[in-house]
């Protein structure tokens, strides 16, 4: 074969995109599955003609014998799901990859969390536990009033339950050990951290050789509905330039040394506390929900075209990083709440949407004859819309048109039987 060969293991959500940025390079994608059947959330987002081959990966050597034939100059992680096998390829491969001693540290939150303590940087007090009786006197010990319990690895805040007592404590317990994560993963243990109060940020990067660069940050907010504390609402996108930035953005810096990442992009949620910055968890692969996508739109570069550069052509990467981003917009994510369930007859959100100044795309989770669930976190919102104006005056007027149509149920339509 005399092609050049990139490999991406689980290429869903916004990994979808990277192949057309590796094709203009001159490379084709393979795709590697981390299970034979792809998680429900990202089955939609997987495009089998956009790859020359994929494969399900069930034993490492097996699958890097299959992928051996093609010589990949490049394995990566595309969804979450797939950051462990990637780096168990790349290891078997001899390619470039991360620091395998610490693949277990960039995909389970507790191994991350302990990873950043031990190179002295603020990580969040937790107990990782399958005995619920474990949780009353960690809190105790540590003075704890307000608490988190999540999964240890899933993602889009799936499972994630803020608690004030035992009670709310043990329906979140209850309802993850034993249970299966969105990747279909069994849950064995549970993670309790410390509620930690402030702004949740966004830190997104690229690193080529060592050398990491930011390509966005974004500020989530966040708010309650239908008993929960987690559910997303909206996503402003923000210059790394800002000087009110720094110091999230050198704190990151650290927990990307200290989880080993060095080459790829990674997707930090940090939230800044009045104590200062303290890591949620990272994401050793781009930002999920077609956020490059849109980044890509605004700005100079974006996680997409230089992650191909990281794994491809180093040499275009120093030179694209050499200065820093230009955004040519302002830009923002509207996340919509469904409060209600049932069978959806009509979308026609995209249609309504589009006729905004500042509509740029739409991501719609539902569809006609599907059903729509009360939203409690990332994956059942019935959707969003990325809006994107030069003008931020406009970009504000046309997210409360937005907002309008969802408070007016003019979005979609729910089935009366």
């Amino acid at each position: 074969m005399n092609k050049d060969y990139v490999v991406i293991v689980d290429p869903y959500s916004s990994a979808c995109l990277l192949p057309r940025d590796f094709n203009a390079a001159g490379f084709d994608c393979i795709a590697v599955h981390s299970q034979k059947t792809i998680p429900s959330n990202y089955a939609g987002s997987f495009h089998a003609q956009d790859f020359v081959a994929e494969t399900v990966f069930n034993d490492v050597e097996l699958c890097a014998h299959f992928l051996k034939e093609y010589a990949p100059v490049a394995v990566l992680a595309g969804a979450e799901s797939g950051v462990q096998k990637a780096d168990l390829l790349t290891h078997h491969l001899a390619l470039s990859s991360n620091d395998f001693a610490l693949s277990l540290a960039r995909r389970d939150k507790f191994e991350m969390q302990e990873a950043i303590a031990k190179q002295g940087i603020r990580a969040i007090k937790q107990l990782k536990t399958s005995q619920f009786d474990e949780i009353e006197p960690w809190l105790k010990s540590n003075n704890i009033q307000e608490f988190i319990i999540k999964p240890l690895a899933s993602a889009g805040s799936e499972g994630v339950s803020k608690c004030s007592n035992l009670d709310e404590a043990r329906k979140a317990f209850d309802s993850i050990l034993h249970s299966e994560d969105m990747f279909m993963q069994l849950n064995q243990a549970v993670l309790v951290q410390e509620f930690i109060h402030g702004s949740e940020y966004v830190v997104d990067t690229v690193s080529c050789d060592g050398k990491s660069f930011v390509t966005n940050l974004c500020r989530y907010h966040k708010c309650q509905a239908n008993g929960s504390d987690v559910v997303y609402r909206e996503m402003e996108f923000l210059h790394p330039e800002d000087e009110s930035l720094q110091e999230i953005i050198e704190y990151n810096q650290g927990v990307l040394d200290a989880l080993g990442i060095t080459v790829g992009p990674a997707h930090s949620e940090i939230m800044l506390s009045p104590d200062g910055p303290v890591l949620i968890e990272v994401g050793a692969r781009i930002h999920g929900g077609y956020t490059p996508r849109t980044v890509q739109n605004f700005s100079s570069v974006s996680q997409l075209d230089l992650t191909v550069d990281a794994f491809t052509n180093h040499s275009r990467f120093r030179e694209r990083t050499s200065q820093p981003p230009t955004f040519h917009k302002k830009a923002l994510v509207q996340f919509f709440i469904s409060t209600e369930e049932g069978k959806v007859e009509d979308v026609n959100g995209k249609e309504q949407l589009s006729k905004l100044d500042s509509y740029f795309d739409s991501v719609w989770g539902i569809a006609p004859q599907s059903k729509v669930s009360k939203t409690v976190d990332l994956f059942t919102s019935p959707g969003w819309v990325v809006l994107m104006n030069e003008s931020a005056n406009a970009l504000n007027r046309d997210k409360q048109a937005a907002i309008d149509l969802e408070e007016n149920h003019e979005l979609y339509r729910l089935s009366s039987v």
